[in-house]
């Protein structure tokens, strides 16, 4: 019994240890996945407050704008008392001038030309300084209407997942067990959350990338499942700059140019059909859940109507600045 035993126990323990082996693996596993998760979340929080706090810059920016098209309609109201004060005493200066005639050119009446001439002189400094206190307003709502056009591109960006078409950047690390790797720029270099980005080596894609987690100073992104080629795979160092599919609207979208024609005989044989392009490893299924959350509830002013877009249509794009690409 006791040889039968250690027979057993000599069986036994090589799987017994592979198993201890395996549960102390996993459990290593488990704490790698939760302090991921809790990475996650705190960015997450991070990118809801700058959300929070770019809508509050909308919200002053949008009420600077107010006060200054209120203050411009009272500076055109002075402008326009001051012209009729002036054309009051441009008619007072004429009818003085015909009563000098009638009368004679007393000295007394020299004196209130003169003063009446005064009079004048300091109602066109008024128009002066009313008109210059105009174009003041005017450059004010200028700036202001910039700073709300910059502000909707980048909540619009933020929501789309869209990005700057000369983003450059490059992977920093690669976690080929978890299928993500870390990008070496984050909010300050305007990487937004689900963007969509190629890694180039040598001029060509090697892969395809999804942004799920941004920091000020680098982004974690999941590999795209079948965009890198079997037998190859991304490394530190890769060139990660914007995909198509997260390439701005007015860009995406652009007419391509028209095929010049060219003279054929009727009776030339027909040009064979071009293979069919590879699926889009970012295409969304069509029975696929919108995945874009909705904006959270703010105090901000309601958009006016004239500005909302019509049902049904995309939102339309404000003009694309060009950012200054990461070092």
């Amino acid at each position: 019994m006791l040889a039968a035993g250690g027979i057993t126990y000599t069986m036994v323990r090589p799987a017994l240890i592979a198993e201890r082996i395996q549960v102390t693996n996993a459990e290593g596993y488990k704490q790698k996945s939760e302090k991921l998760k809790l990475d996650a979340e705190a960015a997450l929080k991070a990118a809801e407050k700058e959300l929070t706090t770019l809508k509050d810059s909308l919200s002053k920016a949008e009420r600077a704008k107010a006060e200054a098209a209120a203050k411009k309609e009272e500076i055109a109201k002075a402008v326009e008392e001051s012209t009729a004060a002036k054309d009051a005493a441009s008619k007072d200066l004429a009818d003085l001038e015909q009563k000098m005639k009638d009368i004679g050119g007393l000295p007394t009446m020299v004196a209130e030309l003169k003063a009446q001439e005064a009079k004048r002189v300091e109602y066109d400094k008024q128009i002066a300084t009313a008109k210059a206190a105009i174009e003041n307003a005017l450059a004010s709502k200028t700036t202001q209407d910039k700073l709300i056009t910059e502000i909707k591109r980048i909540d619009l960006w933020q929501q789309t997942g869209t990005m700057a078409p000369n983003f450059r950047s490059s992977v920093t690390a690669v976690n080929p067990e978890w299928g993500f790797v870390t990008i070496g720029a984050g909010n300050s270099a305007s990487v937004t959350r689900q963007a969509k980005l190629d890694v180039v080596r040598g001029g060509s894609v090697v892969g395809k990338l999804i942004v799920t987690h941004v920091s000020p100073g680098s982004s974690s992104a999941e590999i795209v499942p079948g965009s890198v080629a079997p037998g190859d795979s991304i490394l530190p160092g890769d060139t990660v700059k914007t995909g198509s599919a997260s390439l701005p609207s007015s860009i995406r979208t652009a007419p391509a140019p028209a095929a010049p024609k060219t003279d054929k005989k009727a009776d030339a044989p027909a040009t064979p059909a071009a293979p069919a392009a590879p699926a889009d490893p970012f295409a969304t299924p069509a029975d696929a859940p919108a995945t874009t959350p909705a904006a959270p509830a703010t105090d901000a002013p309601a958009t006016p109507a004239a500005d909302a877009p019509a049902a049904g249509t995309p939102p339309v794009e404000p003009a694309t600045p060009t950012p200054t690409a990461p070092q």
